[in-house]
């Protein structure tokens, strides 16, 4: 089946009843059209061995953008959710046309996949939600969770066709969470299992973003008791470094921030310039508080904000990475608020990459939040891509090697966004 004969099944899974919110309803309605100038260069240049790579739960793109930086040929890229975020991939990878699938059901079960490696980022609010009000409904959160059956799907069907490798990202939390589900399937299935834990900020990232991946390996490519060996140099960037004047900044955080400066004026003796261009970092009643406003008005001026304990501008000092990033994330640096494409940077994405001209702020920035920052995919798929086919050789230091079943840790050694500066002083110059 050629993949302009499968193209259909993307069209047949994004009927409007499996659509997801007034987003997704739109894909397939709309003429959408290439805007980037390097998408023809997709896929990878000649022939050098590398398996492909299926991609499920890309969301906006952010897997597909990884296999394109690392130029791996793409076969398809699948989703469970209503094809939310299929239009902003086909805006930006035109050159996919026909191997897209917008719901479960247009998966193709016809083939094999032993030749393939497959790389997955199904919903993680099972395991996302344990710190909320939510963490003792086992409805709501954790392996039990309605939404984890997603992330057995994943398996069941990367496995199921003996992919040589299943690379799946989720939170730290589904680190012993899904323990032993992931044990589970690694036996029945006839797998390893290598468990990696990283946080963007070592990839050169200026985000503070803790995750977890499972590393399925199908035995016979590997031992049953061979460790798998990566390599990572870590890299550092800060948030204020990132920022480049070349796009204005998003509609809602300028009346917002406008509305806040207001606000600032009539409540306090502080300008905007007492608060705003100083190094400051936390959100706007810690630094109000840092600034000599007492705690209870402080609390009282965020309420007045709108309730912006959690949700209210986020100041990053100079030196720092900015927190996660959300939908609701508002980020102001060096005198300046974050604008679109430095957004698009935060996550490790090109700077002009697109998005459908309807699609609102929050939208945009949460279709970014929820997949996965596409140099730390780049990465994991090329160290398992030379794990498996054995065409690299190591270096003599600076190999760090993962046991079956065991973890491989490049957290930095700091435990906070603002403590890197201590361990990497140059970030300071």
């Amino acid at each position: 089946m050629s993949k302009f004969e499968w193209g259909g099944a993307f069209a047949a899974a994004v009927k409007p009843k499996a659509a997801r919110g007034p987003r997704a309803a739109r894909v397939g309605k709309t003429v959408l059209k290439p805007t980037r100038g390097d998408a023809a260069t997709f896929g990878r240049v000649g022939d050098d061995g590398r398996p492909p790579v299926l991609i499920i739960n890309s969301y906006a793109g952010s897997l597909v953008q990884a296999a394109k930086t690392a130029q791996f040929d793409v076969i398809g890229s699948y989703e469970h959710d209503g094809a939310y975020g299929l239009d902003v991939q086909q805006l930006n990878f035109p050159e996919l046309e026909g191997l897209w699938a917008g719901d479960r059901a247009g998966w193709r079960d016809d083939w094999s996949l032993e030749n393939c490696i497959v790389i997955a980022h199904p919903p993680c609010a099972p395991f996302s939600m344990l710190n909320n009000k939510n963490k003792k409904n086992p409805a709501s959160c954790g392996a039990d969770a309605k939404k984890f059956e997603a992330t057995k799907d994943v398996v069941e069907y990367a496995l199921g066709r003996r992919a040589m490798a299943l690379l799946l990202e989720s939170v730290p939390g589904a680190l012993e969470g899904a323990r032993a589900v992931h044990d589970e399937f690694a036996v029945r299935f006839g797998y390893n299992i290598y468990r990696v834990l990283q946080n963007a900020c070592t990839f050169g990232l200026a985000q503070w973003r803790p995750r977890y991946w499972t590393a399925y390996v199908r035995e016979g490519l590997v031992r049953k008791d061979e460790p798998l060996p990566f390599i990572h140099v870590p890299t550092f960037a800060t948030f204020s470094s990132i920022m480049k004047d070349d796009s204005t900044p998003f509609e809602d955080h300028v009346a917002k921030t406008d509305a806040q400066v207001l606000l600032l004026r009539n409540l306090t003796k502080l300008t905007a310039q007492d608060v705003l261009y100083t190094n400051q970092d936390g959100r706007m009643p810690h630094v109000l508080m840092h600034l000599g406003i007492p705690h209870d008005e402080a609390v009282k001026l965020s309420t007045d904000c709108g309730k912006f304990e959690s949700r209210s501008m986020m100041l990053i000092e100079r030196d720092a990475v900015a927190p996660t990033l959300v939908s609701n994330s508002w980020n102001w640096s060096e005198g300046r608020l974050a604008n679109r494409k430095d957004y698009n940077a935060l996550m490790g994405f090109p700077r002009d990459y697109v998005f459908p001209a309807k699609t609102k702020p929050v939208e945009v920035r949460g279709l970014l939040s929820r997949g996965v920052c596409p140099p730390v995919a780049r990465w994991l798929l090329e160290e398992v891509s030379h794990a498996v086919t054995r065409d690299r050789e190591l270096p003599s230091n600076g190999v760090v090697w993962c046991e079956p079943g065991g973890i491989a840790d490049f957290q930095p050694p700091v435990k906070q966004r603002k403590g890197l500066t201590q361990f990497m002083p140059e970030l300071c110059s």
